[in-house]
């Protein structure tokens, strides 16, 4: 999780992999931010954010819904040989040491070694695709060009965990007044 800029002019930036998502309360200076990042990355824009880590996100002018995983065990899609995704999934876990950034896609997939579907079948190729696309991307060229600067960060600051962990009440609400977020005081009524 990133943060660029202040009150209204603030831009929020989650990274996982090859997927962003870009938020903030100026329209503007997202759309200024998306341009910057085009000129410096090969990237395209998919519009509203429709999914992201395995989460569905529903907008609407009534709200934002986010629905359960997509990938699920309950999957329609037909079977496909459990030992060839086992083998690959095995192999993607040794190469997890020196790529972190694949992590918890192959931990997240490897839940489904026992009964595995096209669907999982096609996420697996996914990130075999993003291994690919991303061999010779060397993060140290960054530093050394000054492009990136590379920070210690104590676990305490970590703002990533309030999208990528559950957290306590507490910590929740520490790591939300930390990015800038506000809480919704409308309360949810369930229908019996």
């Amino acid at each position: 999780m990133y943060k660029r800029g202040e009150g209204s002019d603030r831009i929020l930036l989650g990274i996982y992999v090859d997927d962003l998502i870009i938020t903030g309360s100026s329209e503007s200076g997202i759309i200024t931010f998306k341009e910057e990042m085009k000129e410096t990355f090969r990237m395209s824009d998919l519009g509203k954010l429709s999914f992201y880590l395995g989460l569905e996100v529903l907008q609407s002018e009534t709200g934002i819904t986010v629905t359960q995983l997509k990938l699920s065990m309950d999957s329609t899609t037909k079977p496909v040989d459990a030992t060839e995704l086992k083998s690959t999934l095995g192999s993607l876990r040794y190469l997890i040491h020196t790529r972190p950034d694949i992590m918890f896609a192959v931990g997240y997939l490897s839940r489904f070694m026992e009964q595995p579907t096209k669907e999982h079948q096609a996420a697996v190729k996914h990130v075999l695709r993003y291994i690919t696309d991303t061999l010779r991307f060397g993060r140290w060229e960054y530093v050394e060009k000054g492009k990136v600067e590379v920070k210690y960060v104590s676990t305490d600051d970590q703002l990533a965990d309030i999208l990528t962990k559950p957290l306590g009440r507490v910590r929740f609400q520490e790591l939300r007044s930390k990015i800038g977020m506000v809480e919704n005081k409308v309360m949810l009524r369930i229908r019996e």
